[in-house]
């Protein structure tokens, strides 16, 4: 029966379970290849996050240092890619927080504190959709790159974030309510 679960899984997650067992047993090339496959978007997804490119490397380093230091810990490889983008997220809220930029607004004070006008200006000084998400508070951003971006499904993103499965559900609504609501002061229109 074991056979027939390793033969119905996706040959990117065989691979990667695989590549964790032979990590957690010391093997350095695997670890390489876990690493040459994941830091590309592991850093696209920081640096979305932290908005600061050395900062996203650094966090980068950390995670994969934490991979190798503690792939024994990881409960079930077949998540690998979940773990690893959980792990990543705690260190980018650790910076986020250390540079203080972790405060949380609200989709009505972000409203409420920006005119349309303001948001209009923002939204073109940035390149398209990704200047809109910008504006959103840090979980709905992190929601929408995670959903959006990395394409994770939604028991993934409510495993890395620690939210339970209907609260990542509403939220991604709501973020995405905003982002509706912004581009339509950004085109000139009214939200309906």
């Amino acid at each position: 029966m074991k056979v027939l679960l390793i033969n119905s899984m996706p040959e990117d997650t065989l691979s990667d379970t695989i590549l964790v067992k032979q990590v957690c047993d010391g093997d350095r090339k695997a670890f390489g290849r876990l690493y040459e496959k994941y830091k590309e978007p592991l850093f696209r997804f920081c640096l979305r996050l932290l908005k600061n490119s050395e900062q996203a490397e650094d966090t980068v380093q950390e995670t994969f240092f934490r991979v190798w230091t503690k792939a024994s810990a990881i409960d079930n490889p077949h998540s690998f890619r979940a773990w690893l983008f959980s792990v990543a997220r705690f260190h980018a809220l650790n910076n986020l927080r250390d540079r203080k930029e972790a405060q949380e607004i609200s989709e009505n004070d972000l409203i409420e504190l920006d005119t349309p006008h303001e948001i209009v200006v923002r939204a073109e000084q940035t390149a398209g959709i990704m200047g809109l998400i910008e504006l959103l508070n840090p979980q709905h951003r992190e929601l929408i790159l995670l959903r959006s971006f990395e394409e994770f499904s939604y028991a993934e993103i409510s495993m890395i974030t620690g939210l339970s499965l209907s609260s990542v559900k509403v939220q991604l609504f709501n973020a995405r309510k905003v982002l509706t609501q912004l581009h339509s002061k950004h085109q000139g229109e009214k939200p309906t």
